[in-house]
């Protein structure tokens, strides 16, 4: 005879391997629509994102926004506005991309999380305006320079090239880790696979297909000053390679932050505060075209980049300025 207890486990088993079930039908369903209908850094992204969601022990989140929330601070516990308005949008696509996915999400949730996104993203742009602890001045990191070429420093070929790629005299772009991904190939007719980014022996131009906003702004091609070029092994298969293999995204921003942080005696410099301090030290303009430029040198949208843009009052205050659009 069973036991009340042998009966509520039997009853258990079968509720969590229908449970089980349920999960694997909602992320058979999403990983099927993401191999579909994405590519490159942002099938990554998102792929990533549910393997984050199948450890996440209250997924299903059976429209209960707790666990919703739950999942945010879970995979957030810092509170980093960026990081929440990136899950969010995350969310937002993923019940665009799976029904069952936006089934189990809510439509009420949806709605609220549409809300949490709007909020997040503008209180993330009034952060990225605000001077942080951590910032540095360009003219900073191009000082630094000079410690590259001190005899009794033991900087290598590979570090010289990061430091003129991201610094001096750099190539008019200002990219995130996305060096780890650069190709060398013979020539143009080698650069048709877009999940790669290349630079190309012959011509010494460097491409960019693949990086974070690249859905939205296309392939990049720059000129690299033969300064860099001269650093280059071109007979290397990667840009920056390990044991003959590339450099992953975090093993690229690592060593970034490894070379900066030496030269600068110890301070914290990442590819972050490189890129904050090569936008704060661009001109202000309210030209749209100049905006444009630049924007695409940064390899961000014109709307993040005009954060950076700011200008004094006459009473000396720091205003940002207001972007003139082209009248039709």
């Amino acid at each position: 005879m069973k036991t009340h207890t042998d009966i509520i486990n039997i009853v258990k088993d079968r509720l969590i391997k229908q449970t089980d079930e349920y999960k694997k039908t909602i992320f058979d369903e999403l990983e099927k629509a993401i191999e579909l209908n994405c590519e490159g850094a942002t099938k990554t992204t998102y792929l990533a994102r549910v393997i984050s969601l199948k450890k996440f022990n209250k997924f299903p989140f059976n429209n209960d926004y707790r666990n919703i929330f739950e999942y945010i601070d879970w995979v957030n516990p810092n509170g980093h506005c960026s990081s929440s308005c990136s899950i969010s949008n995350n969310f937002l696509k993923f019940c665009k991309l799976s029904p069952l996915f936006e089934k189990d999400f809510g439509e009420e949730n949806h709605e609220s999380i549409l809300s949490l996104k709007s909020a997040l993203d503008a209180q993330a742009r009034i952060n990225q305006k605000e001077k942080k602890e951590t910032d540095v001045s360009w003219e900073f990191l191009q000082n630094l320079e000079k410690k590259l070429y001190d005899p009794k420093s033991d900087y290598t070929r590979e570090d010289k090239l990061l430091y003129k790629l991201y610094i001096n005299p750099g190539i008019k772009l200002n990219p995130r880790n996305d060096y780890g991904n650069v190709k060398i190939v013979n020539d143009l007719q080698d650069t048709k696979d877009k999940s790669c980014n290349y630079f190309i022996r012959g011509s010494n131009n460097i491409i960019f297909n693949e990086y974070k906003t690249s859905g939205k702004y296309g392939s990049i091609i720059r000129d690299v000053p033969k300064d860099i070029v001269d650093f280059i092994k071109t007979d290397n298969n990667w840009l920056f390679e390990y044991q003959d293999k590339r450099r992953t995204d975090n093993n690229m921003s690592k060593l970034v932050q490894r070379l900066f942080t030496k030269l600068a005696s110890g301070q914290n410099i990442t590819i972050t505060t490189i890129r904050r301090a090569y936008a704060s030290q661009i001109p202000t303009t309210d030209n749209v075209a100049e905006i444009m430029e630049e924007a695409e040198n940064m390899m961000h949208s014109c709307a993040v980049h005009s954060n950076y843009q700011v200008k004094e009052n006459d009473e000396g205050e720091k205003i940002k300025i207001k972007v003139k659009k082209n009248k039709k």
